[in-house]
């Protein structure tokens, strides 16, 4: 890259990709991203004083957008490969304890997805007492969702639960709403699974729902389509709930939770809330249909 201050004109470059990334299809960022990192590594290891870009934060940036990249194409394997680059970086640059432990919780899905769940656990558990440590509950409480989606993968039904509630009361101590609403879908599927709750896992799966609802998110689908499961598997044993209390008091005996709070928080406007659940449940009736049972 000819011409002056090249660190910051591949800062630039990076920049420019970061967005092409957010918009465009990623097959076709493959080149400019083996390019840029070509350039990377040719420039020396002390950049000029005039430099405006620091060379951690940009190799950073754009092994970040490498590491995107290869997770959008489903190249699981050299995501962990550039997770591992980007986590040796910080370490050189002694970068806080827990701000690596986030960069190494984006192992968790690939391993998962490699079929090694147990090797997503155990990288989790060294994450968690990290975030422990740091007092980092909104992080912790993420952890804890998903080392529970780890235990279940793992074929432990009891721990995931158990985890689950954990990091639901976590979440709610963090005020992490998006933390608690992805927890509650994924405990509504552990105990569909049990079968021995399925007004809670129905509860749990509507409230993830309203949740996504009220918050804006708009990506009810999932969610409703669970709830929908639920209602054809379960029958009668899952009758739909009245009301927002109705639906609460259905899984308010997690400790240190509170649903319907949450919800009105949401929703100052009672009524409002009270028809999102009853419009969710109408679109999850509409979708049951004997022997759909996929979560």
């Amino acid at each position: 890259m000819p011409g002056p201050w090249p660190l910051t004109r591949l800062g630039t470059e990076v920049q420019r990709l970061q967005l092409l990334s957010e918009t465009g299809d990623s097959s076709t960022l493959v080149p400019e991203v083996g390019r840029l990192r070509d350039v990377m590594e040719s420039l020396g290891n002390d950049p000029s004083e005039d430099e405006a870009a620091r060379r951690w934060d940009v190799r950073e940036a754009l092994l970040n957008i490498d590491r995107t990249v290869k997770i959008q194409l489903g190249q699981w394997d050299e995501a962990l490969a550039v997770n591992s680059e980007i986590t040796v970086s910080m370490q050189a640059r002694r970068a806080p304890a827990s701000q690596i432990a986030v960069v190494r919780m984006n192992d968790y899905g690939p391993l998962l997805t490699l079929g090694k769940p147990s090797q997503a656990r155990d990288l989790l558990l060294g994450c968690r007492q990290t975030f422990l440590d740091a007092a980092e509950l909104r992080m912790f409480s993420t952890t804890l969702g998903a080392l529970a989606d780890a235990e279940d993968k793992l074929g432990h039904g009891d721990n995931a639960i158990r985890i689950a509630h954990d990091a639901l009361r976590y979440g709610y101590a963090a005020e992490a709403t998006g933390v608690i609403r992805d927890v509650y879908h994924n405990l509504g599927n552990y105990l569909a699974r049990q079968g021995n709750r399925p007004s809670s896992a129905l509860a749990c799966h509507l409230s993830a729902a309203v949740i996504k609802a009220l918050s804006g998110t708009g990506d009810t689908e999932r969610s409703v389509h669970a709830a929908a499961v639920d209602l054809t598997f379960f029958g009668e044993a899952a009758e739909p709930p009245a009301s927002i209390a109705d639906l609460s008091s259905r899984i308010n005996y997690i400790p240190g939770t509170e649903p319907a709070a949450l919800i009105a928080q949401l929703s100052p406007d009672p009524d409002t809330a009270e028809q999102a659940l009853q419009d969710l449940i109408m679109r999850a009736l509409a979708e049951t249909s004997p022997g759909d049972a996929t979560q």
